[in-house]
Parts: C-alpha cells; structure tokens; sequence
C-alpha cells in the first residue's frame, strides 16, 4: 500500500489544531485523505493488519483511484 499512502504518525497531544482540524474523538484514528487533503474514509480504534489493509483499499476506492 505505500505506493499509494503517504503514512503519517501525529502525536495528538503535541498538535492539539490538527485533532481539531480533524476531529479526531479517540486514538487511535486513521484519517484518509485524497491528495488535496479531501477526508474520503475514516477508521477509528485498533484492528489486526488484515482489516486496516481492507480499510485502506476501501478508502483508495472511494477516492478513485
């Protein structure tokens, strides 16, 4: 997946705007964005490997590409 993902880890404690900016409720929480930073899919909470590929399919879909 990393030749369609950029991954970024964010300290939310440390950069309080961007869980504002993001809404972010509950850690942890992937947000999916689309190159111009449109939010296309959201996965909140832990989950094995397996699921968060399948989310991570299910955004890349959503976002068209």
């Amino acid at each position: 997946m990393a030749k369609y993902y950029v991954f970024c880890h964010i300290d939310g404690d440390a950069n309080r705007s961007l869980v504002d900016q993001f809404n972010v409720t509950a850690y942890p929480t992937m947000v999916f964005l689309t190159k111009d930073g449109k939010e296309v899919h959201r996965m909140v909470g832990a989950a094995p490997v397996n699921v968060i590929v399948a989310e991570m399919e299910k955004a890349r879909q959503m976002a068209g590409g």
